[in-house]
Formats: structure tokens, C-alpha cells, sequence
């Protein structure tokens, strides 16, 4: 049964459908790729937006720590 499916379909057809499959697969491919760069530029992103934000942190926490010393010296 499946030779006499293959037999009926030219060699063009044949080449065509391949083709036509290659090319699908190169899509979603890309398009999947597409998707993992701009995680990773998501999460590029973010990281240094929350470094920021991390040291924003620390240095409102050192300043408050000296602020209290300061006005307990004093």
C-alpha cells in the first residue's frame, strides 16, 4: 500500500513536499529562536535593572547606619 502511494506521486511532488517541510521547519526554528533571544535580552535587562536597584539598597542602608552613629556620637 505505502509503495503504491509513493509510486503514484512524481519525483517533483516529491521533492516539492520536501521542500515545503524544510522550509516549515526553518520557520518554527526561527521563530523559537527569535523567542530565546529576546528572553535572554529580557533577562539581560533585568538583571542590571535589579544590580541597580541592589545597590540603591546598600547605599540607602550605609547611610542610614551612618546617620544613626552620627547622632548618637553627637
Amino acid at each position: 500500500m505505502q509503495k503504491d502511494l509513493c509510486a503514484e506521486h512524481s519525483l517533483s511532488d516529491k521533492k516539492q513536499l520536501h521542500e515545503e517541510v524544510g522550509r516549515k521547519k526553518t520557520k518554527t526554528n526561527n521563530r523559537k529562536n527569535k523567542n530565546v533571544n529576546g528572553l535572554s535580552l529580557m533577562l539581560k535587562k533585568y538583571t542590571k535593572k535589579a544590580k541597580k536597584i541592589k545597590q540603591n539598597i546598600v547605599l540607602y542602608c550605609t547611610v542610614v547606619v551612618l546617620q544613626t552613629w552620627i547622632y548618637r556620637t553627637i
